[in-house]
């Protein structure tokens, strides 16, 4: 007997203007995404996905659970089992609660989680508290952590978003071989 493959939700994280939805962009070489699903630029990464690039601190946390659930809705019967790659900020406020976000029903289809941590932000203003945004995220037995740190070896914006870039390309062809 086969076992079939854990749907997953893939999450680029970081905070509000940290270059999450940018970066699934550039992934899928796409500024909108319908109700369907897509496959990214990187032919090495062998997935398909439905995409939500607006994440919860661009709508809230109810917006974004329900913009979830509808573009399943949506898709149809074909794609209720495509895996998600969402923007997703870790936020922890009363109105946008991201535990409240992976606890909802559209994330319940999701055996795993996997956060992919943007550090710093694009233009280095900024930088994940890892400790606290893991020790909260935990909460949810479901997730797993990868950490994109690779830019702050450079100095350049273009350079920055490049290195980042090519950090979840590459776990991206692990999860998908």
């Amino acid at each position: 007997m086969s076992k079939s493959k854990p749907q997953r939700a893939i999450l680029i994280t970081g905070f509000g203007s940290w270059g999450k939805s940018r970066h699934i962009k550039d992934l899928f070489g796409l500024k909108r995404f319908v109700h369907r699903s897509f496959r990214p630029v990187d032919p090495l990464i062998n997935a398909e996905f439905l995409v939500e690039s607006r994440s919860n601190d661009d709508v809230g946390h109810a917006a974004f659970i329900h913009n979830v659930a509808e573009r399943y809705r949506r898709a149809g019967s074909k794609y209720k089992s495509t895996d998600l790659i969402a923007a997703f900020c870790p936020a922890r406020e009363k109105l946008n609660d991201c535990i409240h976000v992976l606890q909802s029903l559209p994330f319940q289809r999701f055996d795993e989680v996997h956060v992919v941590l943007l550090q710093y932000k694009w233009d280095w203003h900024a930088e994940l508290r890892l400790t606290e945004v893991k020790g909260y995220l935990r909460r949810d037995r479901r997730v797993a952590f990868h950490l994109v740190d690779h830019d702050k070896a450079f100095t350049s914006d273009a350079d920055r978003l490049l290195a980042r870039d090519k950090a979840i390309r590459a776990y991206l062809r692990r999860l998908y071989p």
